[in-house]
């Protein structure tokens, strides 16, 4: 077994998979071409490529198996093209902390990182050329010459359009543009040498480049635009075309002060470049351009547009539904800070001013603020009397998982999972049949409504043993089918650390174990 002891999680037990298992095991995401990533190498693998595709996967999904070889076909297509590009795979069943930093919720999961900084999620196809193509969309230059302003009118049909005018299509600024376009999505780039395209976008003055942000956001987003902002409007960069100074311009315009999360805008949210996000949760009526709760939030997010991405959720549209369910949220208005990259949430809990919000969202954006993991109230009855299984919250996940001369078995599930209910009665067998034993603990937690910052359930269920050491070690239970009474019993006989007699069962008449 490999150890990997990163936030207190022991990474590997596949000694209790079968053959077939650990052979796929092997296999997935293990070609010449494509790297295997763990929380040791993953920074400086991934810090060093200027673009990578990462593929988190868990060696018994019957989907990352099937997709292996399109994946490493793909890998295989750009090594022999190009340098700068890796394709690489995480075993999240054997690495859960970078499945927990990168909100893994299911296999596979393919992300996509730019100079070593997420970047974006790939939701294409399975086959080869899926991935060939969302590569090259990605790392080739995507500038649109134009010499009309007929031309210009054609390409205005997107929501945020960078127009720069150079004096000739050569030279420092010019290469410094194509390269953005290659690394920054959710706008389109647009270059021209002709005078009348630039002054059709406002600009006056041709003694050296300049640049301008055509925003043409649909209707349904501007009708919360704090400043009433038209169809088609302009803004000028202020300076030179210079990296440093078209990065924090192009964050600043690709998104409105506050966006609303609509399913046509969800895309442009996640691909805006802005890996924190500070989101507003309530009805309709709180989301008017006259509601006091929403002239707060607009007025702050003007503040830190380019910095912090602000999302209006209205809870009673049906496009809510996935960030309601995703976030388990109940109370309305809830407003919330999320770090993609980090996949932490920070809950605002103050009342909603201004000078509130504006100080929740610098110190968010200055990290400054601690993490937000929910939790169900400890119950007065930790132990599910009826079943025998131990019940774990959030706040007592450390308490029960570090108790001394303890092994513990934990089951994270999900309520509105089907194969998490049918496993449960299983695991209430299993904890009925340890029942004696006093060192052995079988546990559950629902993990839709609790989390802790040393827990990463990354499938349902997740399965995960915590042997009675100071070494703070977690083993996995990665098998999903052999998942049977005996199946758990065994494992638990092997990893236990405390010695324990468990009186043999008796055999029913089809073979299998009965208490």
């Amino acid at each position: 077994m490999r150890f990997f002891p990163a936030s207190r999680l022991l990474l590997c037990a596949l000694a209790v998979v079968s053959a077939v298992q650990h052979a796929h095991a092997e296999a997935v995401v293990k070609p010449q071409t494509v790297i295997d990533l763990d929380t040791k190498n993953f920074d400086g693998v991934v810090g060093k490529s200027s673009f990578a595709m990462v593929m988190f996967y868990s060696p018994t999904c019957g989907h990352c198996i099937n997709m292996k070889p399109k994946y490493m076909e793909a890998s295989d297509y750009w090594k022999a093209r190009d340098s700068t590009i890796l394709f690489a795979g995480v075993d999240v069943m054997n690495e859960p902390d970078l499945g927990q930093k990168f909100g893994i919720r299911g296999f596979p999961t393919l992300k996509w990182f730019v100079d070593g900084e997420l970047h974006s999620e790939f939701k294409g196809g399975k086959e080869t050329d899926d991935f060939i193509k969302y590569v090259r969309e990605r790392t080739v230059a995507k500038t649109n010459e134009v010499n009309t302003v007929e031309e210009l009118t054609k390409l205005e049909d997107h929501p945020a359009v960078l127009v720069a005018w150079f004096p000739a299509l050569e030279g420092k600024e010019c290469t410094t543009f194509a390269k953005l376009s290659v690394k920054m999505e959710a706008i389109r780039f647009v270059e021209t040498t002709s005078k009348e395209v630039g002054a059709a976008v406002g600009i006056t003055n041709f003694d050296a480049p300049a640049a301008v942000m055509v925003r043409n956001f649909p209707e349904e987003e501007r009708e919360l635009a704090p400043l009433d902002e038209e169809e088609r409007e302009l803004a000028p960069l202020d300076g030179k075309l210079t990296r440093l100074n078209l990065v924090p311009f192009i964050n600043a315009q690709k998104l409105m002060p506050v966006t609303r999360w609509l399913q046509t805008t969800a895309a442009r949210i996640f691909d805006a470049g802005i890996p924190k996000h500070i989101l507003l949760w309530s009805k309709g009526s709180d989301l008017t351009k006259d509601s006091p709760m929403y002239k707060t939030f607009q007025s702050v997010a003007k503040d830190f547009r380019g910095q912090l991405a602000f999302i209006a959720v209205d809870n009673e549209l049906e496009d809510a539904t996935p960030i309601t369910t995703h976030f388990q949220f109940v109370d309305s208005p809830t407003v919330l800070g999320i770090e993609m990259q980090e996949n932490k949430k920070f809950k605002f809990m103050e009342a909603l001013t201004e000078d509130n919000l504006r100080k929740f969202a610098t110190s968010f954006l200055n990290d400054e603020l601690a993490a937000y993991y929910k939790s169900e109230p400890i119950p007065e009855a930790p132990e599910d009397k009826e079943n025998m299984v131990q019940i774990v919250v959030g706040e007592s996940f450390t308490t029960i998982t570090e108790m001394p001369g303890k092994d513990v078995f934990l089951m994270g599930y999900h309520t509105e999972d089907k194969g998490c209910m049918e496993l449960m009665p299983i695991w209430e067998k299993l904890a009925a049949r340890f029942s004696n034993i006093d060192s052995v603990v079988i546990a559950k937690l629902d993990a839709g409504k609790n989390e802790h910052v040393d827990l990463s359930v990354p499938i349902f269920p997740t399965i995960l043993f915590y042997p009675a050491s100071d070494e703070k070690l977690v083993i996995p239970y990665i098998s999903q089918e052999n998942r049977t009474l005996t199946d758990f019993t065994k494992f638990v006989k092997k990893y236990a650390k405390v010695p324990f007699f468990l009186p043999r069962t008796k055999k029913g008449k089809e073979g299998k174990d009965e208490l």
